[in-house]
C-alpha cells in the first residue's frame, strides 16, 4: 500500500486531495463531495492523479493546511 501524498508534492493549484474507492489519490482544485466516488462541486476545477492506495476512501478528503 502506498502512503498518502504529501502537500510538498502538490500542484500549485491543488487545494484538496482524497482517495477514490479504487485506491487512487487525486489532487482537486475545488472541494469535492463523496457520492460513490469523489465528485467535484463544479465542472470548472482541475483534477490530477496524485498516487494510489488506502482503505476508507471516503474519509480521505483533506484541505490544504
Amino acid at each position: 500500500m502506498m502512503a498518502k501524498p504529501e502537500w510538498k508534492d502538490a500542484p500549485e493549484w491543488a487545494n484538496y486531495f482524497a482517495q477514490d474507492p479504487c485506491g487512487i489519490w487525486f489532487w482537486f482544485e475545488l472541494e469535492p463531495f463523496a457520492d460513490g466516488d469523489w465528485v467535484e462541486g463544479s465542472s470548472h476545477g482541475k483534477i490530477e492523479v496524485a498516487q494510489p492506495r488506502s482503505i476508507e476512501w471516503y474519509a480521505t478528503l483533506e484541505p490544504r493546511p
